[in-house]
């Protein structure tokens, strides 16, 4: 406003020379925080990607905690009680200065520390079943458990047309619910050729978007028409492996 207010040689003016230096100063300074704003958010961030692992792992134990209360309505724990004990784990985790060491004894401890603490307010019969929660989470996470194997084993074969599967070689062994489980097997499980088996896949089950294939193919066609050979080499084995 100054400068466009003003009238004659403006070296004249030392205000308004001493007010445009100024403000180049403040220009600078401003610009100079910027940039260090700017430069301190960038290994804010990469501080943060560095601990992603940790805040999975803490995420995924908070939910399979938070969904107790469906298998009993007294399993009640608050987000705060659980930020309590993670904050615990933190500070009693064994300190390293190796970086990927330091985040792999954060998450086992974690993943103990909260089990242990939970499972104290679980009746016995609970205790199992949480386990299992906790291990599944865990695989699925990891992308060592396929969604569809997941499916299958969460909900069931679902509907099925009967007409259309293969004949029942021996109804008294093999009940209805279990014909239709091997045809639904058959025909939903879908694995990665590689990283499905060993825990290396996507970490959204998917495999890593691989090549993929059905590993249950043909096995109620073949269990059907060689009843005999399965029921002796699998069926009544002590080892079928």
């Amino acid at each position: 406003r100054m400068l466009s207010e003003s009238t004659g040689n403006i070296l004249d003016d030392s205000l308004l020379i001493s007010t445009l230096a100024e403000s180049k100063k403040t220009s600078t300074a401003i610009k100079g925080r910027v940039a260090e704003a700017e430069k301190t958010e960038l290994e804010i961030n990469e501080a943060r990607e560095e601990y992603r692992s940790v805040a999975t792992r803490g995420s995924l134990l908070y939910f399979v905690i938070a969904d107790l209360p469906n298998i009993d309505p007294m399993y009640q724990y608050s987000l705060d009680y659980y930020q309590f004990l993670f904050d615990k784990c933190l500070v009693q985790s064994e300190k390293v200065k190796d970086l990927s060491q330091r985040l792999a004894i954060i998450i086992a401890y974690a993943t103990a520390f909260m089990y242990k603490n939970i499972c104290r307010g679980l009746f016995e019969r609970d205790k199992v079943l949480f386990s299992s929660l906790l291990c599944f989470s865990i695989l699925r996470q990891r992308g060592a458990i396929e969604p569809t194997s997941w499916a299958l084993f969460v909900r069931g074969a679902g509907p099925v047309d009967r007409n259309s599967q293969h004949p029942n070689p021996n109804p008294e062994r093999i009940s209805e619910f279990q014909w239709d489980l091997i045809h639904a097997a058959e025909a939903q499980v879908e694995l990665a050729k590689s990283g499905a088996a060993d825990g290396t896949g996507a970490a959204d089950g998917t495999g890593g978007g691989g090549p993929r294939y059905h590993p249950f193919k043909a096995v109620p066609g073949s269990v059907s028409k060689e009843y005999s050979s399965w029921q002796l080499d699998w069926i009544d084995s002590e080892d079928p492996v």
